[in-house]
């Protein structure tokens, strides 16, 4: 899997992964999306390289125990557990650990759900839009037009209601 890029999700279009990507680096809170299976960082946003010190390059080989203070390493594992089989649980009794040492409290919490709630208002979205330019050509649409007007008038005279 590329460390490189957003992780895809069903129904993700090219645009809409960079719209995220560019949300995802402008947002003043600080967020790491780690793999559920290895716990290795593939993503951190602006923020958290300002939080950590750390360069987005540095947060990639990093996994989410290397993030955390020595002493909240056994802890944080068992969290993270917790987050693979536990929707909605949140901590905020563990510290992060710059890198340059510095101690910072953190609030952790799992963006799973809300990733697949953007990816189906997108995909609504999308469908929408279609639709919208979908009506648009029919309504402009001369020959149409004129089909319609005919039929209509013709059951119009037909049921007697001209």
């Amino acid at each position: 899997m590329s460390k490189s890029s957003l992780r895809s999700f069903p129904g993700d279009r090219p645009e809409s992964r960079s719209d995220f990507r560019a949300a995802f680096d402008r947002s003043p809170v600080a967020t790491f999306l780690f793999d559920d299976a290895t716990r290795a960082c593939l993503e951190a946003n602006k923020a958290a390289e300002l939080l950590t010190a750390f360069s987005r390059a540095e947060l990639l080989d990093r996994r989410i125990e290397d993030l955390h203070t020595r002493e909240h390493r056994d802890r944080t594992l068992k969290y993270f557990q917790r987050f693979r089989h536990e929707p909605g649980f949140t901590y905020d009794d563990l510290k992060l650990e710059t890198k340059d040492g510095r101690v910072v409290p953190v609030y952790v919490r799992v963006i799973t759900e809300e990733r697949l709630l953007q990816c189906e208002v997108l995909f609504q979205n999308h469908k929408l839009t279609t639709l919208n330019a979908l009506s648009s050509a029919i309504r402009n649409s001369m020959e149409l037009h004129q089909i319609l007007s005919g039929s209509l008038r013709v059951i119009m005279e037909a049921s007697g209601s001209v």
